[in-house]
């Protein structure tokens, strides 16, 4: 069932629509949507393996989104990842992010700074995951400068649309 995230996302996704999903995890917010195509890149193998027979995935680093083609998906999501780079490769993605993408993106982040300890087994039981660790925080005006529309709706975080 999808979250109250992935329903915004599914809200602004089209069936026409091609999706890259970056820095997918297990699509824990959206693992319903609703387009043309969805294509789930992790670096984390294990989050990968776990949501292979639903989407078709990739193994990529966030510092490997160049291999992505200018305006090659119409939509890219980037939910609950930037804060776990390292800030200078955060920022590098949310530009990343809009030169990939045709017509949207949809960027979820936690407004406040939490080092975000994992429970033993994992945050969903599939074991340590070394790329879990909060890195930075991204700013409000980290997302406004780059032309990012912001929002909080839930109090906790920001959800920027680019569009």
């Amino acid at each position: 069932m999808m979250n109250w995230l992935g329903q915004i996302c599914q809200d602004n996704i089209t069936m026409d629509d091609t999706v890259l999903d970056l820095g997918c995890g297990i699509q824990q917010a959206n693992d319903n949507i609703k387009a043309k195509s969805v294509l789930g890149v992790d670096i984390w193998e294990v989050y990968l393996n776990h949501i292979k027979n639903n989407i078709p995935t990739c193994k990529i680093s966030m510092d490997e989104t160049n291999r992505f083609m200018d305006k090659s998906f119409d939509v890219v999501l980037c939910l609950d990842v930037v804060e776990h780079l390292e800030y200078g490769l955060a920022l590098k993605v949310l530009d990343e992010c809009k030169r990939i993408a045709r017509r949207m993106v949809i960027i979820y982040t936690p407004n406040e700074f939490k080092d975000n300890e994992q429970l033993p087994g994992g945050a969903w039981g599939l074991g340590d995951n070394i790329y879990q660790k909060h890195l930075c925080l991204i700013k409000h005006d980290d997302l406004t400068s780059r032309g990012y529309t912001v929002q909080n709706p839930m109090g906790d975080g920001y959800l920027a649309i680019w569009d």
